[in-house]
Parts: C-alpha cells; sequence; structure tokens
C-alpha cells in the first residue's frame, strides 16, 4: 500500500504543472522560466542524490572516467537529451499562451504514443514487436488530439469558407499553440526515452548495478539538467525581449523544478521500486485529469464537449498502452 500512496502523491504534484504555467503567466518569460526549472530542480536532485549514494568518492571517480571518454557521438547523444528537455518546457509555457490551457494540457499527454514507438529504437534493451493494436490505440489518441484543437477553436469553419479571415482571427494562433503543444509532447517523449537509457548506462558502468536503483535515477535527472543548460542559454539569447522575472514568476519555476521536476520523478521511481505490480502506472494518468480541474477551478480554462470527449480519448489511449505492459509482465513472470 505504500507504493501506491507514493504514486498518488507523485501523480498530485505533476497533475499541478498546467496550474503552475498558467499563475506564472505574465509574471516570467517563458526562457527564464524554463532557466529557473533546470536550475532549482537538478541542484535539488544534486542534494538528494548526496544522501542517499554510498561510496560518493568512487561513484565521483567512475563518473569522472567516463566523462573523460565519451566520443563525439556520445556528445551529441547527451546534447539531443539538453535539447529535448528544454523543448518539452519551453513549448508547454508557449501552447498555454497560445491556445486552451486544458488543450494544452491534455495534448502533452499524448507522449507515451510517442514514446511506445521511440523506445525499441532507443532504450538498449529487448522488446516486444508492435502489432496493429497499438497502432490503433496511437490513432485513437490522435483523433482525440483533432478533437481537442477542433473544441479549441470558436470558428473553425472559417478555415474552408473566408481563409483571409481564419489568418487574421485568434482560431490561427490557438491551432499553431496546438502544433507547438504536439512538439512539446514529442520532445518530452525523447525526454524521458533518452534519459532512461542514460539512466540505464549509469547503473550498469558508475554505480555497477545488477538493477537500476533510485540513486542512477537521481544521477541521471542532475546529468539531464546540466546538459539542458547550454540550449536554455540559446534561448535567452533568442528570445532576449522575453528574459523578464518578477519575485512571483521566480518562486513559481522554483517550486515547478524542486517540487514537480525533481521530488515528483523521484517519488516515481520510488514507488515503481517498490511496487510489485507495474499496474501502479496507472496511477499516474490521474495527472492530467486533475490538471484540467486545477485549471477548471482557477477559471483559467472552459471545457467545452469536445475538449471533454477528445481528452477521454488520449486519456483511455494511454491506460491502454499501461495496460498492455501490464499483461506482458504478467506472461514474463
Amino acid at each position: 500500500m505504500q507504493a501506491i500512496y507514493i504514486m498518488l502523491v507523485s501523480a498530485f504534484l505533476w497533475s499541478l504543472y498546467p496550474a503552475v504555467v498558467a499563475l506564472s503567466d505574465g509574471k516570467i518569460g517563458a526562457p527564464m522560466f524554463v532557466l529557473v526549472i533546470h536550475l532549482s530542480c537538478g541542484i535539488s536532485a544534486a542534494l538528494f542524490s548526496l544522501f542517499i549514494i554510498k561510496q560518493k568518492s568512487v561513484v565521483w571517480q567512475n563518473l569522472k572516467t567516463i566523462t573523460k571518454s565519451l566520443e563525439f557521438d556520445q556528445w551529441m547523444y547527451l546534447g539531443l537529451i539538453g535539447l529535448v528537455s528544454t523543448l518539452y518546457n519551453f513549448c508547454f509555457v508557449l501552447s498555454m499562451s497560445m491556445t486552451s490551457k486544458a488543450a494544452a494540457a491534455i495534448i502533452i499527454e499524448a507522449w507515451p504514443l510517442f514514446a511506445m514507438l521511440l523506445a525499441p529504437i532507443l532504450i538498449s534493451k529487448s522488446w516486444t514487436t508492435l502489432t496493429y493494436k497499438d497502432f490503433l490505440t496511437a490513432v485513437i489518441a490522435m483523433i482525440g488530439v483533432l478533437m481537442i484543437m477542433l473544441g479549441s477553436q470558436t470558428n473553425i469553419i472559417t478555415i474552408f469558407t473566408d481563409f483571409g479571415s481564419f489568418i487574421d482571427s485568434n482560431d490561427l494562433i490557438s491551432i499553431l499553440g496546438v502544433l507547438v503543444a504536439l512538439i512539446g509532447s514529442l520532445s518530452l517523449a525523447l525526454s524521458i526515452v533518452l534519459s532512461a537509457e542514460i539512466s540505464n548506462q549509469v547503473s550498469k558502468i558508475v554505480l555497477q548495478q545488477s538493477e537500476p536503483g533510485l540513486d542512477c535515477a537521481f544521477i541521471g535527472e542532475v546529468i539531464r539538467r546540466i546538459i539542458a543548460l547550454p540550449p536554455t542559454l540559446f534561448l535567452l539569447i533568442v528570445f532576449f525581449d522575453d528574459i523578464s522575472t518578477s519575485l512571483d514568476g521566480f518562486l513559481y519555476a522554483s517550486f515547478a523544478g524542486v517540487f514537480i521536476f525533481c521530488i515528483g520523478s523521484m517519488l516515481m521511481t520510488l514507488a515503481i521500486l517498490k511496487s510489485p505490480s507495474s499496474t501502479i502506472n496507472m496511477l499516474c494518468y490521474i495527472s492530467p485529469v486533475l490538471a484540467i480541474i486545477w485549471l477548471y477551478l482557477l477559471e483559467m480554462s472552459d471545457l467545452s464537449p469536445m475538449i471533454i470527449v477528445g481528452g477521454s480519448l488520449v486519456i483511455i489511449s494511454n491506460l491502454l498502452i499501461i495496460d498492455k505492459n501490464k499483461r506482458l509482465k504478467k506472461k514474463s513472470v
């Protein structure tokens, strides 16, 4: 039962992210928001790791030795993780300001579908072959995303009847916001899959563990945030006019970095390690549902019937993917 409570707390923390982004709107620029998240998450993850990692000097020496031996393609791999980690946060913040906050929050939850396709390619372990049911699940989710996009528009029919007026309307900005959210969702999937492989390698090479533990997750998180700094600094240069901040904005971003990105991820990993069944993962999907509720209660988003139905399809498709993983694990036992 303890693992279930831990996962529920993690899911609750992650559900707060869309509301935090919405509350910080106008108080801190998107590039600065992303930078504060990376810094606060990385620093807090490093501090947590100091408390749990044994033989710190040995681990540190292994990390230095491996870092010096990295080849060009491995540095490129690490650079890609930093890029997509930064791009996810930036796209989410940007999409929340361009389209329906509820739509942006739900579309981001399409990431497991991208991860389903990317994981067999990017993570070095054995995988089962994707079936037609897996692709059918992806189609269901994409239909849901389309419904969310249409449900976020006020007069979508003008794209066919009066294209000139549509170009000058807010609907075009809203659709672009949906596309930005989709890019963010793909970036999130890449970030999760690529980082999982980093933690996997850290566990085997640095910590020399037979099975990945929480300590490799801590180290992996610190690595991810460090390599995310260069693309984040590039964002600050490109969007120099949007680096304004305030005390409230800084606090919102710091809260997201420490409690959502750091503690939320740590609790999720801990729950998975403690649970005897992978069905514990299904609790994570209360996050998008709770996120929409928080936005609605804060009067920051409307819930149209199409958004509700489309969001339900996306969430159902995610649950189908997890259910498949649960059945595969039972077969392997």
